[in-house]
């Protein structure tokens, strides 16, 4: 779903235990207004975190993916999210009761829900300096040869779907 985050809190949602669910939003359409109701909904400790974050960027990601959190788990899984942090800073429900992970690039955040194992990662295909460097030492010399025969807007999606296999689960 890509929707006004208004139009995401007001869906009711069942997951079987085999499916997955993806949320995306777009947070630059999040307006200030209700950048600030979305925050007034967090618990005390987001709060004060979201008020230290002085990018407006990083601020709004924040804000909009606590927020899709707390609705979001609640209603499917029933229950009062209790969110760790495991290995790699991978967030896990304590209770052990779903799955979920969360992502962000650029303009966009996107949150996934399942009953088993589940990773989501989002990319902004685009330049980016340190590509050459990270082809040419850690991809094999057949996705090297590969790439560089690429025109650059060819070239940055390959990439990055080569290195989403390279990622560790």
């Amino acid at each position: 779903m890509d929707q006004n985050w208004s139009e995401l809190t007001g869906y009711d949602l069942e997951l079987s235990k085999d499916d997955c669910l993806c949320l995306m939003m777009n947070i630059r359409q999040i307006t200030l207004t209700d950048l600030d109701l979305m925050q007034s909904q967090l618990d005390e400790m987001d709060e004060l975190k979201a008020n230290k974050i002085a990018n407006e960027q990083n601020r709004r990601q924040f804000i909009a993916s606590r927020l899709l959190q707390k609705v979001y788990l609640k209603s499917i899984f029933s229950s009062k999210p209790d969110i760790g942090l495991g290995v790699n800073g991978k967030p896990f429900l304590k209770n052990g009761s779903g799955e979920f992970n969360i992502t962000h690039s650029g303009d966009y955040l996107v949150i996934a829900f399942a009953y088993h194992p589940i990773g989501v990662d989002l990319e902004k295909i685009g330049d980016f300096p340190e590509r050459n460097f990270i082809k040419d030492n850690f991809f094999h010399p057949g996705e090297t040869t590969e790439l560089n025969q690429l025109q650059d807007e060819d070239f940055n999606t390959a990439f990055l779907l080569a290195g989403q296999e390279k990622k560790p689960c």
